[in-house]
């Protein structure tokens, strides 16, 4: 990050340059059997991720750069992917006065990749000055629940939450009241890509599944009340 109001002179290339990749795993089991009567099985799991991520380069407000070349980034890495995936899996048994199964399944990202030139700047540049910013983004949220009784009464419950707050953006500031000025002898390339892909199911032997972002599962069975 070039702090607001710095003013920097060079010949050669200024690199602002931010990147990073995040992944995030969370997975619950929750599991209860009894096969004694008069008795109740409860089954429960609670999968949760919550991450914030800020991947930012920036030329900061007011800044006065002399430079050959300027490039700022915040990108993820060739190749690379931001992964966030949460299973919440529960089971409960049988042969009791009841069997209550419940998962839920939690996602709340806040996702911000910018490449930045701040308000009031003044850039003179020789050559190029690209902006870059990029967030490929793979989700998946697993909630499966289980309940069974032979006597009583089944519950099987599920729910899949998933709030994504994602920017992904290369910008120049600029304001009727602080300009920003670019002197270039080159190009002037802003460019911000983002995607969401599924992700691959769970192996599950002799059945093919497809990649899913979310899915919520639940399954009750009872012989009783």
């Amino acid at each position: 990050i070039v702090a607001p109001g710095l003013v920097i002179t060079l010949t050669g290339a200024l690199a602002v340059l931010a990147t990073n990749e995040t992944d995030a795993v969370a997975k619950a089991i929750g599991t209860s059997y009894s096969l004694e009567t008069s008795s109740s099985n409860i089954g429960a799991a609670v999968g949760l991720n919550v991450v914030t991520v800020t991947n930012r380069g920036s030329i900061g407000a007011g800044a006065t750069i002399t430079a050959g070349s300027v490039s700022i980034t915040g990108i993820t890495p060739t190749g690379a992917r931001n992964d966030f995936q949460t299973w919440a899996i529960s089971a409960a048994g049988g042969r009791g006065d009841a069997s209550v199964a419940g998962s839920v399944g939690v996602q709340v990202l806040q996702l911000v990749n910018e490449a930045v030139i701040g308000e009031g700047s003044s850039l003179t540049v020789t050559g190029n000055v690209g902006l870059d910013a990029s967030n490929p983004m793979g989700l998946q949220t697993l909630a499966v629940s289980g309940a069974f009784t032979t006597s009583g009464t089944g519950v099987g419950a599920a729910i899949v939450v998933q709030y994504v707050d994602a920017t992904t953006r290369a910008h120049i500031d600029s304001s009727f009241e602080r300009p920003t000025t670019i002197d270039a002898g080159g190009s002037i390339i802003g460019r911000a890509t983002a995607s969401l892909v599924p992700l691959a199911a769970p192996e599950v032997p002799l059945i093919t599944l497809p990649a899913f972002t979310a899915v919520a599962l639940g399954a009750a069975a009872a012989g009783g009340d």
